[in-house]
């Protein structure tokens, strides 16, 4: 309420008149932001829970707070990148926050003006956490505001917009930057050798493999983890896929000695993954390009139907009762398959990814 007699003005609204934020958050990303007129309602309506007094010595302590609803409004102008993308946005910003709790560590020093005492903040850090909220973007130029919507949407996690323009273009290729269509996804040549017990080796070359089904993906969502270090995660799945490949499959089973060659097919039936990626930015010549970091998926496979054709007709015996096992059995085997090939669909996307990101350089991979 203020404190009339001390002329302590009511801490509700919160008016700044102007703040300066510049720093480097990683080679490619610098943000520098001038904000103007920020006001912060909610203040009226804080909940202390804890004070803690740590030290009379040095007058430092601690103190936990919550608001149930905040309200920021303010003008702003950034600049500087934003992972190699270059920002100069200059608008209106206003955001509706929820659930704000901060933990605030304090120490006070005492200082002298005239004949009296006074207490000063010596030291002071927070710790806040918002369970939710939403951003309004407003851009000053009218031609500007596609990109504050893309960034509203991109704090909102309003992702919907995003995908549904971004998933049809890569699903129908772009040629303008000879991506070609993912579907049918052609992999020439695999090689897979892993011990997975001392009575089971399996050690496998794959050719022509062929998968189709990429064409119906969908994706159910995508979310930004970290912004410094370009990491996020999405989820999607397929109602039905379908693999086809020649192998040959050497080692032991249980030891029991293989030596399989043929044709592979397999009908794949409500396939879902989560798909965690980090991204790095790589410099080629003058321009720089996204790759991946760090990938690794999920995978489950709730159904499917395999087909063993053996190259060697004195072989089909031991082909079809190898079907017929997987096929009895589909979903625990079908989770030990993913399991066992994890790293090598890792591998698949990571290439899939780059080959990709490779052949658009950064500054445009948002331009629209």
């Amino acid at each position: 309420m203020g404190i009339p007699e001390y002329n302590i003005t009511k801490a509700d609204p919160l008016d700044v008149p102007y703040l300066v934020f510049n720093r480097v958050l990683t080679e490619d990303t610098t943000i520098i932001a001038t904000l103007r007129h920020l006001r912060l309602r909610g203040f009226s309506q804080v909940n202390v829970h804890s004070v803690n007094i740590t030290s009379l010595k040095d007058w430092s302590g601690e103190f936990t707070q919550s608001f149930s609803h905040v309200n920021l409004t303010m003008e702003h102008q950034f600049d500087g990148k934003l992972l190699s993308l270059p920002l100069g946005i200059e608008g209106m910003f206003s955001g509706n926050f929820t659930d704000v709790f901060g933990h605030i560590k304090v120490s006070f020093k005492s200082v002298k003006r005239g004949q009296q005492r006074y207490f000063a903040v010596d030291r002071l850090s927070l710790k806040d956490h918002v369970a939710d909220g939403r951003v309004k973007i407003t851009a000053k130029n009218p031609e500007n505001q596609p990109a504050s919507d893309f960034i509203s949407n991109f704090v909102n996690v309003n992702t919907r917009p995003v995908l549904d323009l971004f998933v049809p273009r890569v699903l129908m290729g772009i040629p303008e930057y000879n991506i070609t269509k993912p579907d049918p996804l052609d992999v020439p040549y695999l090689m897979f050798d892993r011990v997975l017990a001392e009575d089971t080796t399996i050690i496998a070359i794959f050719k022509n493999v062929r998968f189709r089904g990429l064409s119906e993906v969908n994706v159910h969502s995508l979310k930004i983890t970290s912004l410094e270090d370009m990491s996020g995660e999405f989820s999607k799945s397929l109602s039905h896929a379908y693999l086809t490949m020649e192998h040959i499959v050497d080692g032991k089973l249980l030891s029991l000695p293989l030596g399989i060659e043929g044709k592979f097919s397999i009908n794949f039936t409500e396939i879902s993954d989560r798909v965690k990626v980090r991204f790095k930015s790589v410099k080629r010549g003058q321009q720089r390009y996204f790759a991946v970091d760090r990938i690794s998926m999920n995978d489950i496979v709730t159904d499917g139907h395999v087909k063993i054709t053996a190259k060697n007709p004195e072989n089909q015996p031991a082909s079809d009762f190898i079907t017929n096992f997987i096929n009895t059995n589909s979903k625990p085997v079908f989770e030990r398959l993913i399991a066992l090939f994890k790293e090598t669909c890792e591998d698949i996307m990571r290439f899939l990814v780059d080959r990709a990101l490779a052949k658009v350089p950064a500054e445009e991979l948002f331009s629209e």
